[in-house]
């Protein structure tokens, strides 16, 4: 498999963005209207790992249910 940065780019920009909503959203529930910069997390580096190298098959194994880490492998199966 060839890595295709253009993928990984795309993933985890889209995985950011996917987290930096749920975090304002979050915060606009909770009360707070902080508009500071999110750090990225391992999720973006997964995506953008498995967006990049074009990934077929990949297995999440967990115990709670639907997670972040979910959401970005989605996002790089996209």
């Amino acid at each position: 498999m060839e890595w295709c940065p253009q993928a990984a780019m795309e993933a985890y920009l889209h995985t950011l963005q996917l987290y930096c909503k749920h975090h304002n959203d979050q915060d606009l529930m909770d009360g707070n209207s902080s508009s500071g910069i999110t750090e990225p997390k391992c999720m973006e580096f997964i995506s953008a790992l498995a967006a990049g190298k074009r990934a077929r098959l990949m297995l999440q194994i967990t115990s709670q249910g639907v997670t972040p880490l979910t959401v970005s492998l989605a996002v790089a199966a996209k």
